[in-house]
């Protein structure tokens, strides 16, 4: 068809493309769901008529593209974490992990840090979101379902930042995650790239478009019921709220706040549950429009196979055999709440 893999690589604002092109290897990227998940393998060869090549310095920022004979498409910014040199093969391996911030020196950022502080209660999620993004001189950007959320009282106790945002946004079934130097926040059912809104993007697949794939159905996930408590201070008791129906139960263990939280609680963790006991696996040739957090659609395949899937993981490869692609996918089950 001749279809050309190409990629566009800027080392600190350094267009370097030119320079590792004839000791390309393999270039791998990674886009998943939730935060550092992005990550970006680039494996060169050291040698090459002789010379060797300059090593990269950790904390390098580095821009990607990848596409077809010129149409491109930009995959984010890389942080350079670790650099492996082998000599047999003589090779030079470098992986980097999603930039949302500004890192200093050592190619750690403060975010990491742990500190000790109070959240008052009825503060919004948003709020925390901001705050801790203006601290760290970070770019963000919160849908507006989960930066409404109002927060209980919450201790930070020798907790990072980024551990305590993991940890709140968690519980609310939401996703963190950056793009580029901005960090996203969003409900699971929503999908927010490069900062902006967006509508979930979905891509219908049929058998002549893919090379493979794996179905794995793991009866071990299903719940039927999830039940979460929280503290009814007025009545100084425990209730209970259910998610599901039927066997088996899975009982959450922390006790929540109100009943809303409970709620969410158990709703969020049924969700979870119900769309992870399927597993999809697709390989196929590289494209440019299938993303995490998408919908794949799969159309004329068996019963089981057929219709909305969840893109959670998806890889791209390019390497001497051209680009391909590997999407693990789960149920894409609609969240349900209610009152």
């Amino acid at each position: 068809m001749g279809m050309k893999p190409e990629i566009k690589l800027i080392a600190n604002e350094e267009n370097i493309t030119e320079l590792i092109s004839d000791r390309l290897i393999l270039l791998r990227i990674t886009d998943g769901v939730g935060f550092e998940s992005d990550m970006c393998q680039i494996t060169l060869s050291n040698n090459v008529n002789g010379k060797r090549i300059k090593l990269p310095s950790t904390g390098a920022k580095l821009k990607i593209k990848i596409g077809y004979n010129g149409n491109l498409k930009y995959m984010g910014m890389f942080t350079v974490n670790e650099v492996t040199i082998e000599s047999s093969p003589d090779v030079v391996d470098i992986k980097a992990y999603a930039a949302s911030n500004k890192n200093n020196k050592f190619g750690k950022a403060s975010i990491y840090t742990q500190k000790t502080r109070v959240w008052e209660k009825g503060v919004k999620l948003g709020e925390m979101v901001k705050k801790i993004a203006i601290e760290h001189h970070i770019k963000y950007t919160i849908s507006s379902s989960i930066g409404n959320k109002v927060l209980p009282h919450i201790d930070q106790v020798n907790e990072s930042d980024i551990n305590l945002l993991l940890r709140i946004t968690k519980q609310y079934g939401a996703i963190i995650k950056p793009f580029g130097e901005t960090l996203v926040v969003t409900n699971e059912s929503e999908s927010i790239k490069a900062g902006s809104n967006t509508n979930i993007p979905k891509t219908i697949l049929k058998p002549t478009e893919i090379t493979s794939y794996k179905l794995k159905i793991d009866d071990r996930e299903t719940i039927g019921t999830v039940i979460a408590t929280y503290r009814d201070i007025l009545a100084a008791t425990d209730i209970e709220e259910l998610a599901g129906e039927g066997e088996p139960i899975l009982r959450l263990k922390h006790l929540y706040k109100d009943k809303q939280s409970a709620k969410e609680a158990a709703t969020n963790e049924l969700y979870r549950r119900t769309s992870e006991a399927n597993e999809l696996t697709i390989l196929l040739p590289g494209r440019l429009d299938i993303i995490a957090e998408g919908v794949i659609v799969l159309e004329s395949f068996q019963d089981g196979v057929n219709g909305e899937w969840k893109s959670k993981l998806v890889t791209h490869s390019i390497d001497s055999s051209g680009y391909r692609m590997r999407v693990q996918c789960v149920s894409n089950i609609i969240k349900k709440t209610g009152g």
